[in-house]
Parts: C-alpha cells; structure tokens; sequence
C-alpha cells in the first residue's frame, strides 16, 4: 500500500484562506444577533425577602448602550397566570413598588436582553419567598452609649 502527499499549489492555498475569511466573516455577522443572557445576581433561588427590600439585580449583557432588559414575575411560579408582573429597564437593578408583592407568597422571576427590535432568551427562573414580616434589624453604632 502506498501513500501519496499531496502538496498544496498557491489556489489550494487561496482557496482555503477564501473559506476561512467567509466563515470568520459569517461568524461575526451572527454574533451580532445572538444575545447574551442576563446573569442573575439577587434575588436567587430560596432566598426571603422583606418585603419593603424587594429588589432585582442582574449582571449585564455586553451589547452596547442600547440595551434594555425585560423583567417577568410570577405569583406562584404559575407561569401560565395572566396576572404577572411586567417591567422594562435600561439599568442593571429594579426596585418595584412593595405593593407589588404579597407577604407570605412565593414568586418565580426571570429576565431577558433586549436590543432594538431584538429580544434574548429568558435568563433561567429563580424562585424567592416574601416574608410574613418585616425582619428586624440591628444597627450598630461607634457612639457611646450614655
């Protein structure tokens, strides 16, 4: 059995720098349109919250200026329910209203990038607990106690 090497002429060489240039190129065109996903910071799965300290925090995603995130929370992690809870911000935190949420309740969120006419793909659903009450806080001081 024999085996022969065949060498590359300079229009094999064209020929495989064209293909590499049209994938690169064809690779960065679609870069443009696939979205990072947000990155959920708090609240995260299990976690109780206050409920005067509701708060919503995400990492970004890195597509410019011009984006603007979408916000979607779920009584009961019912997503089917029509009563959710709708926002849409440019910043990287949300505090809605505290007569947003019921103490005592459980809630599902989850959270998308959207760009122009473009929207990402849901961040996946992290679950929270609104507290029956308030928590109470101990503040400590640096003055002497009189």
């Amino acid at each position: 059995m024999e085996f022969k090497l065949h060498s590359f002429d300079r229009y094999n060489i064209v020929y495989l720098i064209v293909i590499a240039t049209l994938l690169y190129l064809s690779y960065l065109y679609i870069k443009e349109f696939i979205f990072d996903v947000p990155v959920i910071i708090y609240p995260y799965n299990g976690e109780v919250i206050d409920p005067e300290w509701v708060r919503f925090y995400w990492n970004p995603v890195e597509k410019g200026n011009n984006v603007s995130y979408e916000i979607q929370v779920f009584h009961n992690c019912d997503m089917s329910a029509n009563d959710s809870l709708n926002w849409e911000t440019k910043e990287l935190i949300l505090q809605p209203s505290i007569y947003d949420f019921k103490p005592g309740s459980n809630y599902c969120w989850r959270i998308r990038a959207i760009i122009g006419d473009s929207v990402g793909s849901w961040a996946g659903l992290n679950y929270f607990y609104i507290n029956n009450k308030p928590m109470t806080y101990f503040y400590v001081s640096n003055k002497p106690m009189a």
